[in-house]
């Protein structure tokens, strides 16, 4: 009996990584609902599914607060502005797709737009993470995520597509909020953390 209950067992891991991701997901939710606290709230969700999901910190609830009171402030301006750049690309895309006359260079266009569309919110991916990490004024970390973002754009643009997709579902449906924001940080943490990885070790010899 007691084995059954051994919280290292299979089952009852996985229901504690699940319990994890629901409890991360809503704290996320709820902390980005004010709009510009989105980017503190997305640094959080962030560093917790690294720390406390992949590396087992037993603290979420207080570090996810920790980080985002850490980040609040600094975070707002890259906030309002990537979420003015995401919504108007948004707006400027589907308004030409609706009127647009159908010709090589509407068709030439419409990619060039849709890759564009993939390329920004992949960039916006890095941000967050970025802050989360390392401190930067406004400028230097709207450049500097440009970096990775550039130097890995197969990872940005899948990115990018897991970022679109997660938004639309958790719009559509109720369901995936309560999951997909943890699960979406935690699949990004993987690509992002191997590119943080050179930066990380020229910080911990500086």
């Amino acid at each position: 009996m007691a084995r059954f209950f051994d919280p290292q067992r299979g089952g009852w891991k996985a229901l504690g990584y699940l319990a994890d991701v629901l409890i991360l997901s809503c704290l996320w939710l709820v902390s980005s609902l004010p709009v510009v606290t989105l980017g503190a709230a997305t640094a959080a969700l962030y560093d917790c599914a690294v720390r406390c999901i992949r590396q087992k910190d037993p603290a979420l609830l207080s570090r996810f607060f920790r980080t985002f009171r850490a980040e609040f402030k600094g975070s707002i301006p890259t906030t309002l502005l990537w979420e003015a750049l995401l919504v108007g690309l948004f707006l400027l895309v589907r308004l030409y797709g609706n009127t647009a006359a159908v010709n090589d260079t509407s068709v030439v266009l419409t990619v060039a737009g849709l890759c564009l569309v993939g390329f920004a919110p992949g960039v916006f991916t890095w941000i967050f993470p970025l802050l989360s990490r390392f401190t930067f004024s406004f400028a230097q970390l709207n450049i500097t995520a440009l970096r990775p973002a550039m130097g890995h754009l197969p990872v940005t643009f899948l990115l990018g597509l897991g970022t679109m997709g997660t938004v639309y579902l958790c719009l559509r449906f109720a369901v995936p909020v309560f999951l997909m924001p943890a699960l979406l940080a935690l699949f990004a943490s993987f690509p992002i953390e191997r590119a943080f990885r050179p930066y990380m070790e020229e910080t911990n010899h500086a």
